[in-house]
């Protein structure tokens, strides 16, 4: 799947209906995104088999669509909290793994990140908690304790052994930027409907 990225415009088919009511790289990102995105991800949750299976879906990284800046890959002097602003969507078949994932969703909004990715899979695994607890502190499964952050500059350290870290606050955004606020015409069904213990949200990521 390749995503959203600029130009929005070749994300998608030229015939594939436009958003109304919104400004042209609003209506273009959100056509790529529809194509991309959801029309994947409808197939993907109807048609596999989750009798034994979970999936974490997210991106690495949001878009900032501020007139004169880069979408993303801001260097630290100039980023923008947008850029680390992210959906995070987990689909199981799992019953009791559902609740929980659900519970912490519910009492954790807004502050999931990449970071607890990590974790949640490693217990997926058969890592015990309280091992995986020891090294990392926040878990899509118990807790997000910690305050979203993301990266920037140099996070492989190929030039220099400090990144540049921010934290950032999910409900800075402003409306013309939230695309579920926008009003879509010809558009795909809710990804999460009929899906198997889908849980969706825009949540915070780690990097760039």
């Amino acid at each position: 799947k390749n995503g959203a990225h600029f130009p929005y415009s070749d994300g998608s088919p030229a015939e594939f209906a436009s958003d109304a009511g919104t400004s042209e790289t609003l209506q273009s990102y959100a056509k790529a995104v529809r194509w991309s995105t959801d029309r994947t991800l409808s197939r993907l949750i109807d048609g596999a088999d989750w009798r034994d299976a979970t999936m974490i879906y997210t991106s690495d990284h949001g878009q900032n669509f501020s007139v004169g800046h880069l979408t993303h890959c801001s260097s630290y002097t100039n980023v923008d909290p947008n850029e680390a602003i992210v959906p995070m969507l987990v689909s199981t078949g799992n019953e009791e793994l559902r609740a929980r994932f659900e519970k912490v969703a519910k009492q954790y909004p807004n502050m999931a990140s990449h970071f607890a990715i990590a974790p949640t899979l490693l217990e997926l695994m058969g890592y015990r908690p309280s091992e995986i607890s020891a090294r990392y502190e926040s878990s899509l499964l118990h807790g997000l304790t910690s305050q979203p952050q993301f990266v920037t500059d140099d996070i492989l350290g190929l030039f220099s052994n400090r990144p540049a870290w921010h934290s950032v606050d999910p409900t800075i955004q402003k409306g013309r930027q939230r695309l579920d606020l926008l009003t879509l015409t010809n558009s795909l069904p809710n990804i999460c409907e009929g899906g198997i213990g889908c849980v969706a949200g825009p949540e915070t990521i780690s990097s760039e």
